[in-house]
């Protein structure tokens, strides 16, 4: 499924086998130097690896495919110039501005 441009950044990606784990892992945003949203994989409905066996059902998954599955509670309007930091507990660091 096609995207707007710029509307999906992401951080350098990992392979499982690298990680070792998809278990306990914090996520977080920071908005201007503000936490916005925290959570952990463990927070989830359904584990990483019962999504991923969920889309396959009805999707064929390429090692490429990034899955989005929502967000952690917190959600509010971002406004120009907001400089926003997401982290993966660990793993990896995006920082983005918005223009």
């Amino acid at each position: 499924m096609p995207t707007l441009d710029r509307s999906a950044p992401c951080s350098a990606l990992h392979l499982i086998d690298d990680v070792g784990h998809t278990k306990q892992v914090k996520i977080t945003l920071s908005v201007n130097g503000e936490v916005r949203q925290q959570g952990e994989l463990t927070d989830m409905i359904w584990s990483v690896p019962e999504v991923i066996s969920s889309l396959s059902r009805l999707f064929e998954l390429y090692p490429v495919d990034l899955i989005f599955t929502g967000t952690p509670v917190g959600l509010r309007q971002l406004n120009l110039g907001d400089r926003l930091e997401g982290e993966v507990e660990n793993l990896a660091k995006l920082k983005i501005t918005i223009l």
